[in-house]
This record gives structure tokens, C-alpha cells and sequence, in this order.
């Protein structure tokens, strides 16, 4: 069966023959020279929708998440590439009170350019006046003010990450030097 486009006049005469002349499909079609379905399909239109053409219609589902929402998350792994996804994930829920997948999130990093790479890792070394400063601030504690604590026994999650998320073209590169805050 081949199918042929009617064209917008063919349409609108259509609608006017269905709602003022009164005829009925079968007579339409013979009048015009269009199958019976498609003064049918145009007619079914026309009552649900007011026109003899259905409305367009957007494929598939709508969009999650706003620009706003997306750019938020770019800024985000910009500061934290080594956040985990469902990181990102609790961290949007926090900011936005609205979750999200770990798949929409690899799905908005990936949109935006980002790729899953390898850490490289700063040297640990810190400048000589900053270990010396340290070492001046600590020296104010004695023994008994000092208490050292093994967190990476009770999260496994929080020793070094070997991957995280970069902007394509970048290298993924985390440095281990924090400046002190006085």
C-alpha cells in the first residue's frame, strides 16, 4: 500500500466538508480521491483534537534534569573528580532535594564532555615553610591533646581513588598539597 501526503488545503477542506456540508466519510473520500481510513483518521482528529492533524509530539522522555541542574553537576566534578557517581548523586539530592540516578549522572557528565580517567597523583612533598609552620602549631599540644584517628578502617571508600571524571582533553591530575588556614 503506498501512502501519499495530502496536502494543508486538502485538510482544511476536509474539516470544513466534515463540520459544515455535513457529508460522511465514505462521500468525502469519493469527493476528494483519498481513502476511506484517511477521511476516517482525519475526522477521529478532528474530534479529539479540533484539527484534522494531531498535535506533533516530542520523542522520548523528558528531560530529568534542567541546564541549571546540569551545569551544577559540571561545576561539582570540576572541584570533586573523584567524587563517586552515587556521591554526585547525594550531593545533588542535598543541593536540589530531588533525586537522581548514578545512570543520569554518567549520562550528564558524558554530555558535557567529561571521561573517566586514570588519577595522577601530585608529589606529597609539602614547601619547607609550611612543614616548619606545622610543626610550630603542633608543638603548642602536648601528648595528651593529641588524638589520632584510622577513618580509612571504617569507610573503604575513602582512601585514594584511582579514577574520576575530567573534561576531555584534560588529564585528571590531584594534588595532595592543602594550604594551611589560619
Amino acid at each position: 500500500m503506498v501512502h501519499t501526503l495530502i496536502i494543508e488545503e486538502t485538510h482544511d477542506l476536509i474539516a470544513y466538508l466534515i463540520e459544515q456540508e455535513g457529508l460522511t466519510s465514505r462521500q468525502i473520500a469519493l469527493k476528494l480521491d483519498v481513502s476511506l481510513s484517511t477521511i476516517r483518521r482525519a475526522a477521529s482528529n478532528l474530534f479529539h483534537f479540533g484539527d484534522t492533524k494531531p498535535p506533533t509530539s516530542t520523542r522520548g522522555r523528558k528531560s530529568t534534569l534542567n541546564l541549571f541542574q546540569e551545569e551544577w553537576i559540571c561545576d561539582l566534578m570540576d572541584d570533586k573528580s573523584t567524587y563517586l557517581l552515587s556521591e554526585v548523586a547525594q550531593e545533588f539530592w542535598d543541593e536540589w532535594d530531588m533525586r537522581i540516578t548514578e545512570r543520569i549522572v554518567s549520562y550528564t557528565l558524558k554530555k558535557h564532555s567529561f571521561r573517566r580517567a586514570a588519577v595522577r597523583r601530585d608529589a606529597a612533598q609539602r614547601p619547607e615553610e609550611i612543614r616548619l609552620a606545622w610543626i610550630g602549631t603542633m608543638g603548642g599540644y602536648n601528648k595528651k591533646q593529641v588524638v589520632f584517628l584510622d577513618e580509612s578502617a571504617g569507610n573503604q571508600k575513602t582512601g585514594w581513588r584511582k579514577y574520576g571524571w575530567s573534561r576531555q582533553g584534560y588529564s585528571l591530575v590531584v594534588g595532595l598539597f592543602r594550604p594551611l588556614i589560619h
